[in-house]
């Protein structure tokens, strides 16, 4: 296991957790259940949660055809019965809806349940087209392969559940090409992390809006972070250190596995701050700055030291977790470990995608854990499901521009300069992080921008 420390029992429950009964969802009239499906009528079906002591509720549906993604069917601000803790939407579907539905129930400390989903699916279209009643929803489902939720512009993605791990939360194939920024907002829960590892970048999004770009370090190629879905319970300051049974720790003679090494032990190297991911892998504070952009870690992500504090920071605050400022900077200011339990952990998807369309601006990254993911179908396929037709650039020169990216740099170009033809003649090399910038790359003159040397690339990506 490439983790950075032993893992250990898994905690208990953080305090605060709700204790709801399990929330429900049932469908009515059904037509005929065979087992597998429940087949409701042709014209209106009424979906109802049963979540008691929720605040509001979200249905979901995830068609057969469409993969992984789904789609917002109705959010639900307020139970139509808050005795029996219920939430009813009456729904006409269409003549080919079938899939899983399910709902995810909110409650007031923060916390999220899901129910077990049902397969619905619809018999023939209703003859009746006309609009709904009053207080009804006609529904629209998006076509396989959206994850807009029906009615709502394409730049608002629900990030409630995340995208495919080989797809970065910033592609246009997931935004619709647009995305909404906010600044941090306090006692606002609703938080996630996206990682992608190829760019060295760490997203997090509140209330579905980006807030922060952070550069990040991750595992080296023999020890790679593990591409996947994982959840952020608890932050610790001054962290003490359980180094793994591994030829990382194995070729040290001063280090042994299982040995518990204090935060004031020169051999500790997590910093200041670690944040747990479950299985021995962490989020913790680099050894340098020339981490950054780079394959260095024993399978853990590193941050810089401000961004790691900036971050833990606005985790607890968004949960309003109860840190008083001055205990927090006491932590900061000595060795006295501060261990703090996070009360709606918070998804992270750590995903892996080196061909990312992002706001009409294509970024080719370097394939860091040869994956063989940088090829020309894969590029033509991406450029494809976001609706660019590159059949005017023949293979030689995709190919040239993959060849590009490396450890150092990305190769980028605009989407509409490959629709026209262009390509290596339009685009250039950046440096993939801050830390990058000593690689030897060359930027045409007709793209330089005045203000290009004082904008961080994390906000110069973010404004693309």
């Amino acid at each position: 296991m490439a983790a950075c420390e032993q893992r250990l029992p898994d905690a208990a429950q953080p305090p605060g957790a709700a204790a709801a009964t399990e929330p429900s969802i049932t469908a009515a009239p059904i037509a005929d259940d065979n087992g597998q499906w429940k087949i409701v009528g042709p014209d209106y079906v009424t979906l109802t949660v049963k979540a008691p002591a929720a605040q509001r509720a979200k249905i979901l549906y995830r068609p057969v055809a469409g993969g992984d993604r789904y789609v917002e069917l109705k959010t639900l601000d307020a139970p139509s019965s808050s005795a029996a803790g219920e939430f009813t939407a009456r729904l006409r579907l269409p003549a080919d809806f079938a899939g899983d539905v399910w709902a995810e129930a909110y409650y007031q400390d923060g916390s999220e349940r899901d129910t077990q989903p049902i397969s619905l699916a619809a018999t023939t279209a209703s003859a009746n087209q006309g609009q709904p009643p009053s207080g009804d929803t006609a529904v629209t489902p998006a076509p396989p392969g959206s994850s807009t939720a029906p009615g709502s512009s394409t730049h608002a993605p629900d990030y409630s559940k995340p995208p495919p791990l080989d797809k970065s939360a910033l592609s246009d194939e997931i935004t619709g090409g647009r995305i909404d920024h906010a600044s941090f907002q306090n006692a606002q829960p609703d938080i996630r992390i996206d990682v992608n590892v190829p760019a060295f970048q760490m997203c997090f999004w509140q209330n579905g809006k980006l807030v922060n770009v952070y550069e990040i370090g991750v595992g080296r190629k023999d020890f790679p972070i593990d591409i996947s879905n994982r959840k952020i319970s608890q932050i610790i300051f001054n962290p003490e250190w359980v180094p793994p049974d591994s030829s990382w720790v194995n070729k040290d003679p001063k280090v042994s596995p299982g040995e518990h090494i204090p935060a004031t032990d020169s051999r500790n190297p997590l910093g200041k701050i670690k944040i747990p991911l479950g299985e021995g892998y962490l989020i913790h504070q680099s050894e340098k700055t020339a981490d950054i952009g780079h394959l260095v870690s024993h399978g853990c992500i590193r941050m810089q030291q401000a961004d790691l504090i900036d971050l833990a920071k606005k985790i607890i605050a968004a949960e309003s977790l109860p840190v008083p400022a001055d205990k927090m900077q006491h932590a900061l200011d000595s060795d006295d470990r501060l261990a703090v339990a996070v009360k709606r952990p918070i998804p992270i998807s750590i995903r892996y995608d080196t061909l990312v369309v992002q706001q009409g601006i294509l970024h080719v990254y370097p394939d860091v854990y040869a994956r063989g993911t940088n090829t020309v179908p894969a590029l033509r396929t991406d450029l494809a499901a976001v609706g660019v037709d590159a059949q005017h650039v023949d293979d030689t020169t995709l190919s040239r521009m993959l060849d590009q990216a490396n450890k150092d740099q990305e190769y980028v170009v605009a989407a509409s300069d490959l629709k026209s033809g262009g390509g290596l003649i339009a685009g250039h090399a950046e440096p993939l992080t801050s830390q990058n910038k000593t690689s030897k790359y060359k930027q045409p003159a007709s793209h330089a921008r005045g203000t290009r040397a004082k904008t961080p690339r994390h906000a110069r990506k973010a404004r693309r």
